[in-house]
């Protein structure tokens, strides 16, 4: 990829120079179209991981996830956090995941949707990496992502993407 400078200066440069607060300086992103699974009882990262390196350490970044997952069993606590770097910055450890029903084959047939949007602040210019990870409350039972249990092929798209943030 071609680096464009304005005026022979770098991002930094006008980034200092006078971009206003909220401009969008770069956008990363990493998209699974495959089916992935795992029944890890530890947090495991799913291929949804993506790195950026803020070119000012006042900007934040913008974290968008955008994945479906499915497991075998109603109950199996599946634990779903985001990380940046060793740092979890979203997560949902205090409770079980809703479910619409309670009833092992419909379940297994079901696709649910995680969504988040965090407003990181790194306070670096050092690369980060931000990275979806799960873990099974059961290693007897998988956690899938864009599958259904009772088919091993995918079905849907799951994304994260990154925006840095002049701050």
């Amino acid at each position: 990829m071609a680096l464009i400078k304005l005026n022979n200066s770098s991002l930094s440069a006008i980034t200092s120079a006078g971009l206003p607060t909220g401009s969008v300086l770069q956008v990363k992103q990493t998209i699974l179209s495959t089916a992935w699974s795992s029944n890890s009882t530890t947090y495991d990262n799913t291929p949804l991981v993506v790195s950026i390196t803020p070119s000012s350490s006042s900007n934040k970044i913008l974290v968008n996830v955008n994945a479906w997952y499915a497991t075998q069993f109603w109950n199996n606590n599946p634990y779903i956090r985001l990380v940046r770097d060793s740092t979890t910055i979203s997560f949902n450890d205090s409770y079980r995941h809703p479910r619409p029903q309670y009833d092992s084959t419909r379940d297994a047939n079901q696709g649910y949707p995680v969504l988040m949007n965090i407003l990181d602040t790194p306070a670096t210019t050092s690369s980060v990496t931000y990275a979806l990870q799960v873990k099974s409350g059961s290693s007897s039972y998988y956690i899938r992502l864009n599958r259904q249990d009772s088919d091993s092929t995918a079905w849907a798209q799951s994304m994260i993407t990154v925006t840095e943030i002049a701050g």
